[in-house]
């Protein structure tokens, strides 16, 4: 991808379920469409979109149906070394750390870092996390390609911040931060990486609620069951409860399952420990209808 300069245009990237591309394109144009731009989307690896936005279409914390993690305006740089990538990242999302001669030329002097700089500064002690990424992960392959690498990048940008801002050392107590940034960094090349600063905006309930989620990696939710389910429905409720952090009282809620078969949703229920009262035409999965904690309802 082309290097970002001071107070350039800025990508969006943002992740979804791989095949799930053009679909996702197809969404962030129509919205640019009406809000009368343009943007220009493309998917440069399966599983991620970049979307170039000179005319400031998107607004920062744009949430589309199909995305499941976004890098608000990203940088993108280039260096040799681990230690050099790093520096860049830093210098380019908070203008700190420059090697440059000419520090006082304003036209080198970027804006939003400069911003960013300034309220992270203020940020609560332990509100800054840190994503490592890399695009093999959003195939959810087991071992991408410089995953290792882009760990390491992490851990010195982790070294860098902690230096600088207290939001990046660990909390004083154990309780939890009112607020939430994120930097994500995705190495596209051993010497090339995207990457992104933003407080994170709390959507909806739940502890976990922000977007960007900053929980999970690319907000990829690890919902996988090694035995049988029913369907695979039921990854897209684990999903929202894993990322949102709500979950019911076992033993004490009872859930009702509309459009019940053949029990996706009811066996999260019941793997939670709920009673469920599923209702459908159909009958659920034997094992299910045998559950005595499972009460079908046909209609």
């Amino acid at each position: 991808p082309p290097l970002t300069v001071p107070n350039g245009p800025r990508p969006f990237y943002f992740t979804c379920r791989h095949t799930y591309e053009h679909t996702l394109i197809d969404e962030i144009n129509r919205y640019a469409r009406r809000n009368g731009g343009e943007v220009h989307a493309m998917s440069p690896y399966p599983g991620l979109v970049r979307v170039e936005d000179n005319a400031g279409i998107l607004p920062t914390f744009y949430d589309p149906v199909y995305a499941l993690q976004s890098m608000p305006q990203s940088v993108v740089v280039t260096a040799e070394s681990i230690k050099s990538i790093s520096k860049q990242v830093i210098n380019a999302l908070l203008g700190v750390g420059s090697d440059d001669d000419d520090d006082d030329d304003e036209s080198k002097i970027d804006r939003i870092s400069q911003q960013e700089h300034d309220r992270l500064r203020s940020a609560e002690r332990g509100s800054l996390s840190i994503h490592c990424l890399v695009p093999g992960m959003c195939k959810a392959q087991t071992k991408p390609v410089m995953q290792h690498r882009s760990d390491k990048i992490g851990e010195e940008i982790a070294k860098m911040t902690k230096k600088m801002f207290p939001a990046a050392r660990k909390a004083a107590t154990e309780e939890d931060p009112n607020t939430r940034w994120l930097l994500q960094v995705m190495l596209q090349s051993p010497n090339i990486a995207v990457a992104s600063l933003v407080e994170c905006q709390k959507k909806g309930p739940g502890q976990n609620s922000y977007w960007p989620n900053y929980v999970h990696p690319l907000g990829l939710a690890k919902v996988d069951i090694v035995e049988k389910m029913p369907s695979s429905a039921y990854r897209k409720l684990m999903e929202g409860i894993e990322c949102m952090k709500i979950t019911p009282r076992p033993k004490l809620t009872t859930v009702v399952d509309l459009g019940a078969c053949p029990g996706g949703w009811t066996s999260v229920m019941r793997r939670l420990g709920c009673y469920v009262v599923a209702v459908d035409r159909s009958e659920l999965e034997p094992v299910l209808m045998r559950d005595d904690m499972v009460e079908f309802v046909k209609g």
